[in-house]
């Protein structure tokens, strides 16, 4: 998520934007938990608006000479909505602390940055037994390295997922697969050091075409919705700053009295 390498400004913090999460439901279906049918994996097609208006037109998704594609994965994001819920309005008490580590020096990477020291007078009673002024050493402040982030902006984003094949068998697996990693009907999906919390809605509807004996190809297809509740992130609002930057050791001077 962020790296912070020696030096503070050299923070790199990665976006998280709808094309981020897409990509985080593609990965799913293709690389985690891809299904393997006669020894090859199922390809997976992310399709925007048009395309899959032109496959449901066509009967399906073809290559460059028109055969259709099949066994099949096809993901394709409706309208994002927000979510109210989990609103947090954007204030430095809401901001996220990513990396917090102990300040150095410039000179040195392995050297820690001085302490500020805090001094404070010994209860007077005891300097009357004693016969002296005397101070002790408070807690010490630690300079620290701080990177921080607004709170993110949360939103609901929901998925048509279809499986197209041309025999039930193909699709039985299909279906197997999602259902075995849907423990629950929960799953996650990552996208680097992010992640977000998906859920099937319902089952899977029927879409095939068995009982229109004029259409010459058979596909099999079910599409299944998938909820993903997740949140974006502009990297540009990160902040990096140190917990005291006039740090340094102060001391006072102690008088005992000498007999």
């Amino acid at each position: 998520m962020a790296v912070l390498d020696k030096k503070l400004e050299d923070v790199q913090l990665q976006d998280v934007n709808l094309k981020s999460i897409d990509q985080a439901v593609v990965k799913w279906f293709s690389e985690e938990h891809p299904i393997e049918i006669q020894g090859d994996p199922t390809p997976v097609i992310y399709a925007t608006a048009e395309r899959w208006a032109r496959a449901q037109k066509q009967t399906g998704f073809r290559d460059e000479s028109g055969v259709l594609i099949l066994p099949l994965v096809s993901i394709r994001r409706t309208t994002p909505a927000p979510s109210p819920e989990r609103y947090v309005p954007k204030h430095d008490d809401t901001n996220i602390t990513l990396v917090r580590r102990v300040s150095t020096t410039p000179i040195s990477s392995n050297e820690r940055q001085a302490s500020r020291q805090e001094w404070r007078m010994v209860d007077k009673g005891i300097q009357d037994i004693y016969g002296g002024t005397f101070y002790d050493r408070t807690a010490d402040e630690t300079v620290y390295e701080v990177v921080q982030i607004p709170f993110p902006t949360f939103t609901n984003l929901s998925y048509d997922v279809v499986v197209w094949t041309n025999y039930m068998t193909h699709q039985n697996l299909q279906q197997e697969n999602i259902f075995q990693e849907f423990r629950g009907g929960r799953q996650w999906f990552h996208f680097n050091d992010y992640f977000f919390f998906g859920t099937l809605v319902g089952g899977g509807t029927d879409q095939s075409n068995l009982d229109e004996f004029s259409d010459k190809e058979k596909v099999i297809k079910y599409q299944f919705t998938l909820l993903l509740q997740a949140y974006l992130i502009d990297k540009s609002h990160i902040k990096s700053f140190r917990t005291s930057s006039n740090a340094r050791i102060s001391f006072k001077e102690t008088s005992f009295p000498i007999e």
